[in-house]
């Protein structure tokens, strides 16, 4: 198990179209991955009720989980999973990017417009991509934590991105990402031009917008 998400746009109108889509190709249907993180701007374009359950049989793999604060191999058995995870029209997920940027810069309590650039381009990513549907495979996420606090924190979060001023979502996002906020948020169109950036500088940048996959994303990485 690689322990990763991934954003997916497709025309398949269910969650997990990389398990059931017969017309599934992770060359152009997988847009963005994160490495053992859900970016946070990702989740800001979904509202509670884009959550979707479904049921899936996982094969023994060998994985990571996270045992007091640090990354431990494992061998993860085969099981039944029950996953929940959201999906939406992706012309809907674009509309709701300014007000979803806006409430993740407010839960991160940093200054309106400090991610202007990475809102940029994830709307950039999202205009020039196909498929109708919007969606994110976060099943070997929600592995390396207790999967039953990772699906709530999920929901806690994306009740927050649609209007909910819920306190305990100021620290639910830390089960799904891991942002250094000691480090200033660094826009993207920037990167290429400051030699002073550090690995957590570059792992921000990585939890709030994730990586390329196989086709290329729109900032640097």
């Amino acid at each position: 198990m690689s322990n990763k998400s991934y954003l997916c746009c497709t025309d398949y109108p269910e969650i997990c179209p990389h398990h059931d889509y017969a017309g599934y190709d992770s060359s152009t249907d997988v847009f963005a991955s994160g490495v053992y993180c859900v970016p946070l701007i990702w989740l800001a374009v979904f509202p509670e009720s884009c959550l979707q359950r479904k049921a899936l049989h996982v094969p023994a793999q060998d994985g990571y989980r996270l045992i007091d604060g640090k990354r431990e191999p494992v061998q993860i058995p085969a099981c039944d999973v029950e996953v929940i995870a959201p999906i939406s029209l992706r012309i809907d997920s674009l509309e709701r990017l300014s007000k979803g940027i806006g409430s993740l810069e407010s839960l991160l309590n940093v200054d309106r417009r400090t991610l202007s650039g990475h809102e940029a381009c994830f709307r950039e990513l999202l205009e020039n991509g196909d498929g109708r549907y919007l969606t994110i495979e976060l099943e070997e996420i929600a592995c390396i934590v207790d999967p039953e606090v990772f699906y709530s924190h999920l929901a806690e979060l994306l009740r927050f991105f649609d209007g909910s001023n819920s306190e305990t979502a100021r620290d639910a996002w830390r089960s799904l990402a891991e942002l250094d906020l000691t480090r200033p948020i660094i826009s993207p169109k920037d990167f290429d031009e400051r030699p002073d950036l550090t690995t957590e500088d570059y792992r921000n940048l990585e939890n709030l917008l994730g990586s390329s996959y196989i086709r290329p994303t729109t900032w640097p990485e």
